[in-house]
């Protein structure tokens, strides 16, 4: 790492000095010639009924490069502000040239079959993450099977649920794909989320 990151905790106890702001998110970026900024990004966490009920998603034609890299896209991410804000939709997934879903644009997408089988992008299509790592691990633990193949929006007739997974959101259960609706009680959904909420707070606890 970069020598700058050993005054981390410096850089961010003086942002929060300087300002007021309530509990949010930072975001610290180092571009190439060597400058660094840390600040606040606006973060909408799930609320209570969001868990319960679910939330509606849309498709969005586009693609990250180098996706398996934690890069920043403006382009993409304000396309995808756009259309939240137009639909009310709460993310939007990626659909690359071929017209598989590769992920959101926040965030990683699972489908589930009624069988309880999980689809999800191979690892090199997507941004990975700790919470994705979490989540498969889960499967494993719990013997769901996992089949690493992106899913064609062709496709999403096949699948009875859908979920997302971020540090922000955890398992966001999805209850409608543009207009396909998705079971959001699907039982392989449930243990996940429930195996997740006890991982975070043993890892609260220790």
């Amino acid at each position: 790492l970069p020598k700058w990151t050993d005054s981390f905790d410096t850089v961010i106890g003086w942002l929060i000095a300087c300002n007021t702001l309530p509990d949010c998110d930072m975001r610290i970026v180092a571009s190439a010639d060597g400058i660094v900024q840390c600040g606040y990004v606006e973060t909408v966490y799930p609320s209570p009924e969001m868990y319960r009920d679910g939330v509606k998603v849309e498709l969005l034609k586009a693609e990250r490069e180098k996706p398996r890299l934690k890069i920043f896209h403006a382009g993409m991410r304000s396309e995808a502000s756009r259309q939240q804000a137009n639909t009310g939709a709460y993310e939007s997934l990626l659909v690359d040239k071929d017209g598989s879903i590769t992920e959101g644009s926040r965030s990683n997408v699972y489908f589930i079959t009624k069988q309880g089988v999980i689809y999800t992008a191979p690892d090199d299509d997507v941004l990975g993450g700790i919470m994705r790592k979490h989540v498969l691990g889960i499967c494993k633990g719990k013997s769901v099977e996992v089949n690493f193949q992106k899913v064609n929006t062709g496709e999403l007739a096949n699948f009875d649920s859908a979920f997302l997974s971020s540090t922000p959101m955890r398992i966001l259960p999805i209850k409608e794909v543009d207009s396909k609706t998705m079971n959001v009680n699907n039982p392989s959904l449930r243990l996940i989320m429930a195996e997740m909420e006890n991982l975070v707070l043993k890892q609260i606890k220790a």
